[in-house]
């Protein structure tokens, strides 16, 4: 059954759609898909402390499926009222309705997107519900 969700989609990440929807720790390098990071035990080499990576067998990890996203404007907000970066005025925040198929590395909901709903920035966004950018 669809929900809706929102996201904020930086704009160094790949076209919003079903096929792009992965998710992935903060900073993580990926590759070209998108669907795997490079590890971070072994900084991509495939090799840790001379011996096979522990963590990996071949220097990348499998990403999270689905795109990291909130319940609620609230949620979103709350978000990135931490220690996490702030959005620009000017990120855009896409509200959608997808399937939630897991849950990402902070606990959030990861979905897949079937149709979005809307995009605005993140500007707009925070006006919209009443909260300073």
């Amino acid at each position: 059954m669809d929900r809706v969700f929102y996201r904020v989609q930086w704009a160094d990440c790949p076209t919003f759609n079903a096929e792009n929807a992965w998710s992935a720790l903060w900073g993580a390098t990926r590759s070209d898909d998108g669907s795997r990071t490079e590890c971070r035990t072994c900084d991509g080499t495939g090799r840790s402390d001379n011996e096979e990576c522990p963590d990996c067998e071949d220097g990348w990890d499998d990403c999270v499926r689905g795109y990291s996203c909130c319940d609620t404007p609230a949620e979103l907000l709350g978000y990135f009222s931490g220690p996490r970066p702030a959005p620009e005025p000017t990120d855009t925040v896409i509200v959608f309705e997808g399937q939630q198929v897991g849950t990402g590395f902070d606990g959030e909901p990861t979905a897949i997107p079937g149709r979005v709903m809307e995009t605005l920035t993140w500007t707009a966004f925070a006006a919209r519900h009443n909260t300073a950018p």
